[in-house]
């Protein structure tokens, strides 16, 4: 395929982390020696995709781009896209695709951090097999995240946070669409 790519979603505010990001975007907050953000990148790059779009807010636009640029020094190319109400996944992905119209695209969310060849191996198998792929993880606290109802292998809906016990399948934040 010609048009595939990545969304990187880095546009909430960060809430939960007042007050420092009241002066940052928590996506560019450090986790040990680097951006939080270069983690959710190399989930692109060790995934083979070199073309992603960034989605954040217009007030931390700026930052993005003196920290990332057009990601030439990270041997990406790397585009910007504006949403400037935190309206959830979809809306995040639609706006996205409106700056770069992706035939097939992985979505990442920007706080996300992996490990293990095994993932990435899984994901690169799920780009190859040209299947939409949801990424879940078992847990044992599922009230804490949003998780997959299922109906027996399909999934029939999913669920921010359930009160009641749904399932202990926890998304976790990286999906492969097409358009």
């Amino acid at each position: 395929m010609t048009n595939n790519g990545g969304i990187l979603l880095a546009g909430g505010t960060g809430s939960r982390l007042y007050p420092k990001t009241v002066v940052s975007n928590k996506h560019l907050l450090p986790v040990y020696d680097k951006p939080m953000i270069y983690y959710s990148l190399s989930i692109f790059l060790l995934s083979g995709i070199k073309n992603v779009t960034i989605v954040c807010n217009t007030h931390d636009l700026d930052s993005f781009q003196n920290l990332l640029g057009d990601g030439t020094e990270l041997g990406i190319e790397l585009s910007y896209s504006l949403q400037d109400k935190p309206l959830g996944i979809p809306d995040a992905i639609n706006t996205a695709q409106v700056e770069k119209n992706y035939e097939r695209f992985m979505v990442v969310l920007g706080d996300n951090f992996l490990y293990g060849r095994d993932v990435f191996q899984l994901i690169k198998n799920s780009i190859i097999s040209n299947k939409n792929t949801a990424f879940y993880q078992k847990v044992k606290n599922p009230e804490n995240f949003g998780v997959i109802k299922w109906d027996g292998k399909k999934v029939v809906d999913i669920i921010e946070k359930p009160s009641d016990f749904i399932s202990n399948d926890a998304l976790i934040g990286i999906y492969i669409f097409d358009s």
